[in-house]
């Protein structure tokens, strides 16, 4: 349990924030004192046509006591699995905790409230119908239609219905327009209106009340299919909601101790909670969904985050349908980063398709299922090697050295932008070459093909990856070679080198790589993009300036990599453990009452203290970091 005292309330009102979400690609995110400071922020936010529609902006609560409007202040939070917020006024006490139901467009809010006297509470609904990631220039023009305990409110500008209700409480209508003002330091400051349409108004007795709040939105039929089938005038039914929900983690918390032999732990629970927000339940359908809240889906992010998202946790089921839906949709030997709504497959990718191999591999560790991979998978893995050797799409190609080689004016790697196009042999993409040739003789010898096809290219591929890669006056990797020039700049790409499965290098240079790493680039929060000490070091994110965002910034999964890599290094000892646990993950529970609260950011500045910059909630973070604390620090070997 997350608890929050007043005084760190009044310091973290509006820095600290917590995200719930339902699994069909909706969410409720909002400040830890329930205010918006971002445009992304709301209450409901739904996902209509593939684009996220932010519904209910904000609940607001007014006490009436003695004619006097007074809004109370917040006293404490707590977040145990869902956020509550505890608000007082003189001998009054308001108990608010939020819950959005699992695979449904839904947010419910209930209220404890202990009181000294007679008052009444009103609950202010602001409402919205705009995407989640742009502001209202504009007037929207809603129409409304309410009866006593229900409104059902539908905007102009797109089709759908927002149904708020209350098992208590009155309605009443009073349509006005209020501004909500957003300021996220550096990026952006904005107003926007947002429309009240009126109030749910409850006479509070001496002693206990309990009311609730349903807010449904989604396209117009679904909309009044869902509050029929939710909506309830009776108090104690809303309990369901929460109980269901407390079941639900709870089972995921379970069986992923019993499947992994592991003790309690303080932070485990939470980062199972956070891995299961990112997987996406859409007709019978699964994909992950890279981060909130920008909420996009990455073929590479799903394939990297698998073994944390799905087979830490036991969600075999779960990581077969992925892995089948990759390979399903591969086109010469590349799996897609993105399938658009009209079919459009973008796959300009060199490492996606060996993340797959990995991931096969990663699942066969967990499973020993060979059937499964041999029925739907190992096809398609021989179409990856085969296409990538005599060449496929986008410049990717196997050179004469064995390495291989991207021809392309575009980036091609996890770091995409224009500053870091990294064209020609990038150093983690080979080291997922050769692992991936591993792989390919392992599940051979396996599956009865004795061919040494893979195994000669590996071994081509390990001696020129170390005749060509080394720098031997930095002693550590070079990021990337061409026939004409080698890349020294000092990045994390080469501690995922250190991080995988099949061992590149001896163990002399592993050494040398991980002290340069921990030297220049290692956070407590992450990894930096590029060494402190190089003169193109930015150290925070400029909001329309994506070369930034690998110059320097901090990214939060690359710590999975690097535990990895030190556990391994070091022999997984009891004290390597002890100084895992000292050094990193202590700081990443403390973390957990930053930012994102329960769950883990993207990425952060590059200095001190270390902030948190765009998306407060990723599945690389909790995936990789997942892994490398069941793997390497829980985990009895």
């Amino acid at each position: 349990m997350l608890v929050f005292s007043k005084k760190e309330c009044e310091e973290k009102a509006r820095t600290s924030e917590w995200i719930l979400t339902n699994s069909i690609g909706g969410y409720s995110n909002t400040t830890l004192s329930c205010k918006n400071t971002k445009k992304e922020q709301g209450l409901l936010i739904t996902e209509l046509n593939n684009k996220k529609y932010l519904l209910l902006s904000e609940l607001n609560e007014e006490l009436i006591i003695e004619n006097k409007i007074i809004k109370p202040e917040i006293e404490s939070f707590l977040f145990n699995i869902y956020p509550t917020i505890n608000l007082k006024h003189e001998g009054i006490e308001i108990i608010k905790s939020v819950v959005m139901p699992h695979l449904h467009n839904t947010v419910i809010i209930s209220y404890k409230i202990y009181s000294n006297k007679e008052c009444k509470i009103r609950i202010k609904p602001y409402v919205n119908s705009r995407e989640n990631d742009k502001i209202n220039s504009e007037l929207t023009e809603y129409k409304q239609a309410a009866n006593r305990n229900t409104v059902v409110i539908k905007p102009r500008n797109i089709k759908a219905a927002i149904i708020i209700g209350s098992d208590k409480a009155e309605y009443k209508e009073d349509s006005a327009f209020d501004g909500i003002e957003y300021n996220e330091e550096g990026y952006y400051n904005a107003k926007e209106l947002v429309y009240n349409p009126g109030y749910f108004e409850y006479n509070i007795r001496k002693g206990m009340n309990k009311i609730n709040i349903i807010c449904v939105a989604d396209h117009e039929k679904k909309a009044y299919e869902t509050f029929s089938n939710l909506y309830s005038t009776n108090e104690r039914y809303y309990e369901n909601f929460f109980n269901h929900e407390i079941s639900r983690v709870r089972s995921l918390i379970r069986q992923t101790y019993e499947y992994n032999n592991l003790q309690a732990d303080y932070l485990l629970p939470y980062l199972i909670q956070s891995t299961d927000t990112f997987i996406k339940r859409i007709n019978g359908t699964l994909n992950i969904i890279s981060n909130y809240p920008e909420g996009k889906e990455d073929g590479r992010d799903a394939l990297i985050s698998l073994t944390g998202l799905c087979l830490t946790t036991s969600k075999f089921d779960d990581a077969q349908k992925i892995l089948k839906y990759y390979a399903d949709n591969m086109i010469n030997g590349l799996v897609p980063i993105n399938i658009k709504k009209n079919g459009l497959v973008e796959n300009n990718s060199v490492d996606a398709s060996l993340w797959f191999i990995y991931s096969v591999y990663k699942y066969y560790q967990y499973t020993n299922n060979i059937n499964f991979i041999k029925e739907h998978l190992w096809e398609k893995m021989r179409d990856v090697i085969h296409h990538y050797y005599y060449g496929t799409d986008h410049g990717i190609k196997v050179d004469l050295d064995g390495l291989l080689n991207v021809n392309n004016t575009g980036p091609m790697t996890w770091m995409n932008s224009s500053s870091t196009i990294r064209k020609g042999k990038a150093v983690e993409v080979n080291a997922l070459w050769y692992n991936s040739l591993k792989i390919m003789d392992f599940f051979s010898l396996k599956l009865g093909d004795t061919t040494l096809k893979y195994y000669r290219l590996a071994e081509q591929v390990k001696e020129s990856f170390n005749k060509k890669f080394w720098n031997k006056h930095e002693k550590c990797l070079y990021d990337a070679i061409t026939d004409k020039n080698n890349d020294i700049s000092v990045r994390p790409n080469q501690i995922i080198v250190l991080g995988l499965p099949f061992r590149v290098l001896e163990k002399n240079r592993e050494y040398h790589i991980l002290r340069k790493v921990t030297e220049e680039l290692l956070t407590p929060v992450g990894l930096r993009t590029l060494s402190y000490k190089d003169h193109r070091y930015i150290s925070r994110i400029e909001k329309e300036n994506r070369k930034t965002y690998y110059n320097g910034v901090v990214w939060g999964y690359l710590l999975g990599f690097y535990i990895t890599s030190y556990m391994r290094l070091h022999e997984n000892t009891m004290k390597a453990r002890v100084e895992m646990e000292e050094k990193i993950m202590k700081v990443i529970k403390n973390n957990l009452k930053n930012n994102g609260i329960g769950t883990l950011s993207e990425t952060y500045e590059g200095k001190i203290p270390y902030n948190s910059i765009g998306n407060i909630s990723s599945c690389l973070t909790i995936a990789e970091i997942t892994r490398a604390y069941v793997e390497n620090v829980l985990r009895k070997v």
